[in-house]
């Protein structure tokens, strides 16, 4: 059966799939996904807790691959919580709700970044979604005239924080304007964008910390690792 999310997400809605990752150079791609802080939400079958998988007869509009079988997971759980309600109305299907580290997801999809998209729905892909809605895009702050990110101290570490989430985004906005006196401007990134970014500030003293979703708790963590 093919999977409802074909008729009820709209083209512009965006996802994080292997295909975003063939960019990344080979010595340093697990260093880049491992810098990324946060959750992944997936449905879960209830009781037994197994993934549930989709199946798609045709390319997903959403997907940089034309996938037949993946595990969708969310950075926000509200919109995983919103997919178990559509699969509800679909299917009358109960799903749990779980959640997983962000970059061991994207470490997997990394693994099989040379593979061809899979025929075994035993074995589905793996594909991240920030919204139902809209593709993800990740905030950081530059500098208005030199464009140099800013970078952030906690706890004796030195980072350029990005983020997911508008709103956690907008509440860390009030630390950059104290710190940067108004030099800072907000600047959103596409996916594959800011992979390159993060790439070239993942060997430096200051790297790029890309947080999910309930990004103080992450940070908090990262900071005091």
């Amino acid at each position: 059966m093919a999977c409802l999310l074909l008729a009820v997400l709209p083209m512009e809605a965006g996802a994080i799939d292997k295909g975003h990752f063939t960019q990344l150079k080979p010595d340093t791609a697990e260093q880049v996904l491992l810098s990324f802080q946060g959750p992944a939400y997936y449905l879960a079958t209830e009781p037994g807790g197994n993934q549930v998988g989709e199946s798609f007869d045709r390319q997903p509009p959403f997907a940089s691959l034309p996938f037949k079988h993946a595990v969708l997971l969310f950075l926000d759980r509200s919109e995983a919580g919103a997919w178990a309600q559509l699969a509800w109305e679909d299917r009358r299907a109960r799903y749990g709700i779980r959640e997983v580290d962000l970059k061991r997801i994207l470490l997997d999809q990394y693994k099989t970044v040379k593979d061809p998209v899979s025929s075994n729905p035993q074995k589905p892909d793996l594909i991240v979604i920030e919204s139902l809605t809209a593709p993800p895009v990740v905030d950081t702050f530059v500098h208005a005239k030199t464009r140099q990110p800013f970078v952030y101290q906690a706890q004796g570490r030195a980072f350029i924080p990005a983020f997911f989430s508008r709103t956690d985004a907008t509440a860390f906005e009030s630390k950059v304007k104290a710190a940067g006196k108004g030099s800072f401007v907000r600047q959103g990134l596409d996916i594959r964008s800011h992979l390159a970014l993060v790439e070239r500030y993942v060997r430096s003293a200051t790297p790029v910390i890309t947080f999910g979703y309930d990004a103080p708790r992450w940070m908090q963590r990262y900071a005091g690792r």
